[in-house]
C-alpha cells in the first residue's frame, strides 16, 4: 500500500538506479531483494498488517 502522497511523487519520477538492490524492511527485519536503488521502508506485509506506506513508512489514513 503506497499512501496520496507518495502516489503523487511517484507521478513525476525519481532519480534511482537500475539494478537489483538488497533491503531490510524497518518493521520485521526481513532482507528483500528490489527491482532498482528507489527501495521501500517496509514490505508489503507490513504495510498492510500496520496500514502504512511501504515507500514513506508513515500511517495510511
Amino acid at each position: 500500500m503506497i499512501c496520496s502522497k507518495c502516489k503523487i511523487e511517484m507521478q513525476y519520477g525519481c532519480a534511482c538506479g537500475q539494478g537489483f538492490t538488497e533491503w531490510k524492511c524497518e518493521k520485521c527485519g526481513k532482507i528483500y531483494i528490489y527491482h532498482n536503488t528507489n527501495t521501500p521502508k517496509v514490505c508489503e506485509n507490513c504495510s498492510k498488517k500496520y496500514n502504512i506506506c511501504e515507500k514513506c513508512g508513515k500511517n495510511i489514513s
